[in-house]
């Protein structure tokens, strides 16, 4: 006789059902959970309000015993210490997933694991609940891998360098020799993601680099996105030391990794970079790229979060 699968439950923002975030960090999250774990779960999606309602201890006393439940970060800040013990006492195990969640809107108390999608994140919450006296375990997921990528034809030019940017333009530094090299691919939201996404493939070089955060060990730590999507699709990045485990994910000698993203030492990489295009160096980054990938494959991601569900299950 089979076993009989836990109860896994994602918990999301019904207000925020059709954002792209919603979709890639829980919808498609459960998506791998069914389909590389189907046999030890059963796997549900369920909205909620955005902050804790009275009908809300209804629904607790509702769920049966012995579920696993993963609060999404648009939800994670309207339900109180109190609301996460009264899930938490009938549950398996409660997490919450952080994402780019600012950490002073996250509980240091009352849930057994805190899910963080880079490990400069994780290192921060492990810092917060050691200041704090918080409690939970801290764990690194990198699910950034979007599934929209999978259908994206793959078909960069073999003999020049062909680079773009795919995101919020606001969020880099340009330079004017970055502005005339660079393809700007607008994933600012849902619709024009879903529309320049396709465009992606054209090219074996993404432009990674990012302002730099604000010195706040509180702050939103950023997932590196980008450059999981760039290893998705076999091209190189370039980068900069000051984006959230850039360096953890591709090593401190990455070729392309630029020590701060002043001006000048953009320029400098690029042009290095394009100099470099197809020798020992290129080559050199190629390897790292296609490690990161598989590290962030649709299977290693259903991987992490079971492991790290196992780990903390009460």
């Amino acid at each position: 006789m089979a076993a009989k699968r836990q109860r896994l439950v994602f918990l999301y923002r019904w207000s925020r059902r059709n954002m792209g975030g919603s979709q890639m960090r829980v919808q498609q999250l459960a998506a791998h959970m069914r389909r590389f774990h189907g046999d030890t779960y059963d796997v549900r999606v369920l909205p909620m309000a955005a902050g804790w309602k009275p009908w809300s201890r209804l629904w607790v006393a509702a769920e049966p015993a012995g579920g696993v439940y993963v609060f999404s970060k648009n939800l994670i800040a309207g339900w109180r210490p109190e609301d996460y013990e009264r899930l938490r006492a009938k549950a398996a195990a409660v997490l919450i997933d952080y994402v780019d969640l600012k950490l002073s809107h996250a509980p240091v108390t009352s849930v057994d694991c805190h899910i963080s999608t880079s490990y400069a994140g994780a290192d921060a919450i492990r810092a917060r609940l050691e200041a704090e006296g918080g409690e939970g375990e801290v764990a690194t997921v990198l699910h950034n891998y979007d599934v929209a990528l999978d259908s994206v034809p793959v078909d960069p030019p073999e003999d020049e360098l062909a680079m773009a940017y795919l995101g919020t333009p606001t969020a880099a530094p340009w330079t004017p020799l970055i502005e005339r090299n660079t393809t700007v691919l607008d994933g600012s939201n849902p619709t024009t993601f879903n529309r320049d996404v396709q465009r992606i493939g054209a090219f074996n070089t993404h432009y990674c680099v990012r302002k730099r955060m604000p010195d706040d060990p509180l702050r939103s730590f950023r997932p590196f996105t980008k450059g999981v999507t760039a290893a998705a699709l076999g091209a190189v990045v370039i980068t900069d030391r000051n984006a959230d485990d850039a360096e953890r994910l591709l090593g401190s000698d990455y070729p392309f990794l630029l020590p701060d993203n002043a001006p000048e030492t953009i320029d400098d990489g690029f042009r290095r970079m394009r100099d470099s295009f197809g020798g020992p160096l290129w080559r050199r980054a190629q390897d790292r790229i296609e490690r990161l990938r598989q590290r962030t494959s649709h299977e290693a991601i259903a991987r992490s979060l079971h492991g790290t569900i196992r780990s903390v299950i009460h």
